[in-house]
């Protein structure tokens, strides 16, 4: 008997949000990540780089390979990231810390 999980593709243009509904597929109990994507038809080599990259995840927690499949899952496959987190973290600190010196400098008395 086998299982339905779920598969979604997010593209360039999606924000990071689940703007669509996965598609279900039926996998036998066992299947691993890896083989999931390689048997819907993924190439090797883009189904290794997405797993190298951390570009799988399974209901958004990073997939490995060897990730085993559960009933009910959503494979999801992540758009590239367009910029560093930590970078974007650093600068978003920065343009506080410069927003308080002026506040301070501005306020009377």
């Amino acid at each position: 008997m086998g299982l339905t999980v779920g598969l979604i593709v997010l593209g360039p243009t999606d924000g990071g949000v689940l703007e669509q509904l996965p598609t279900n597929h039926t996998i036998e109990p066992g299947t691993t990540v890896e083989a999931f994507l390689l048997a819907a038809g993924y190439p090797l080599t883009q189904v290794a780089q997405w797993l190298a990259t951390r570009r799988v995840a399974v209901f958004g927690q990073y997939a490995l390979p060897e990730t085993e499949l559960l009933p009910g899952d959503r494979i999801e496959i992540l758009d590239d990231l367009r910029f560093d987190p930590k970078e974007s973290r650093r600068r978003r600190a920065a343009h506080r810390k410069q927003e308080g010196r002026a506040k301070r400098r501005s306020s009377p008395g």
